[in-house]
């Protein structure tokens, strides 16, 4: 994963289901997104962002750490912002690693 702001990495996407870990389809659409990747990561969406459909396992990705929220509680690493770009179909996503961010739920 990347560590600092504006560092970049390829991985391969590992799962893409919905939030709650199902099987993504037309018909769960408000059920959010959660994709991992082969490097450990993942992200995370209460919607389904347009980049992501036709995303899926192995394909190639570069993804880019954008924000690191500060002023959190001790301990407390959620809601880093990433941009991804699925070499393979074009697509592009801009997510966080969790559902809420630091501080929060």
């Amino acid at each position: 994963m990347p560590q600092r702001f504006g560092d970049c990495v390829k991985t391969k996407i590992s799962t893409v289901t919905t939030r709650f870990g199902e099987p993504v389809t037309d018909l769960n659409t408000d059920e959010g997104t959660s994709v991992e990747y082969d490097n450990g990561g993942r992200v995370v969406s209460y919607g389904r962002d347009q980049g992501l459909f036709g995303a899926k396992v192995g394909q190639r990705v570069v993804m880019c750490l954008l924000t690191i929220p500060y002023d959190c509680p001790d301990g407390d690493d959620r809601g880093r912002l990433y941009y991804t770009l699925d070499i393979d179909t074009k697509g592009e996503w801009i997510l966080t690693d969790t559902q809420h961010m630091c501080g929060g739920a």
